[in-house]
């Protein structure tokens, strides 16, 4: 098992990972989002990779520009430069946000843990993303300080065969049964699980196979109640600090 961090410093409590940072509180995806979700108390953060014209490593969670950025038009379809000129925080009425690189993000966030979800393009994979990825975590970080997401298991395999050392963890948006073989055939340390397709049969038997287990994206009060329920080892949440306090309501260990 390769997730180090989750067994030997989180020590198998359940913890919060701040979703794309802390989006409700700065722009998602960006440097300020990931701080302000570790001030607030989250142990990690979730981020999403593309990859620009020139093969440079940036993270954003749409393909296109248009939704968090002043631009227009695929990440694809941009070099690094075209992309670092554009406002990250246009949507919050801020200027002077850009949209990190994977290498900034390792170096400026102090998260005990990162997962990094493989994207990909309109209409294709990014080619030799998985090996950018590995390299871009080996200089940056420990590997045990990194989990690589991803809903394609392909993806993962591959992952693997660069550095096995690196954790990864498939991202599935149905029950967690029908994703178990799946799961076994590339070799997953853990699965990233819809809340509202997630029961606690489904995350005892996953758990069972020596599986960790995040669910994403409960926000509200009474949908963190029904992940927390479900007893995962981590909630993926934009809401860091409600998803703090009804972890400590119920009386689990919160970070």
């Amino acid at each position: 098992m390769a997730l180090n961090l989750l067994r030997e410093v989180l020590l198998f409590t359940m913890f919060v990972v701040g979703h794309r940072g802390y989006p409700v509180k700065s722009p998602e995806n960006t440097i300020p989002s990931f701080q302000a979700a570790i001030r607030a108390g989250a142990k990690g953060v979730e981020l999403d990779v593309h990859m620009t014209a020139d093969g440079q490593l940036v993270v954003i969670h749409d393909p296109t520009l248009r939704r968090t950025t002043d631009g227009q038009g695929e990440v694809a379809n941009h070099t690094l430069a075209e992309i670092k000129r554009l406002e990250a925080g246009v949507r919050w009425g801020m200027s002077g946000i850009r949209v990190p690189t994977l290498s900034e993000v390792f170096r400026e966030v102090n998260a005990e843990l990162f997962i990094v979800e493989l994207k990909q393009g309109l209409s294709s994979p990014y080619p030799g993303i998985e090996k950018k990825v590995v390299e871009t975590i080996s200089s940056c970080r420990p590997a045990g300080e990194v989990m690589v997401n991803s809903a394609d298991p392909s993806s993962l395999v591959k992952v693997k065969e660069i550095d096995e050392r690196i954790s990864t963890c498939l991202t599935v948006d149905g029950d967690i049964e029908s994703s178990l073989q799946a799961a076994k055939a590339a070799a997953v340390d853990g699965l990233h699980v819809n809340f509202k397709a997630a029961t606690a049969q489904g995350v005892s038997l996953a758990k069972s196979k020596g599986l960790r287990v995040g669910l994403w994206t409960p926000n509200k009060e009474s949908e963190l109640l029904e992940a927390i329920s479900r007893g995962p080892d981590w909630i993926t949440s934009s809401y860091v600090e409600r998803a703090l306090a009804t972890l400590r309501l119920r009386g689990e260990t919160a970070p």
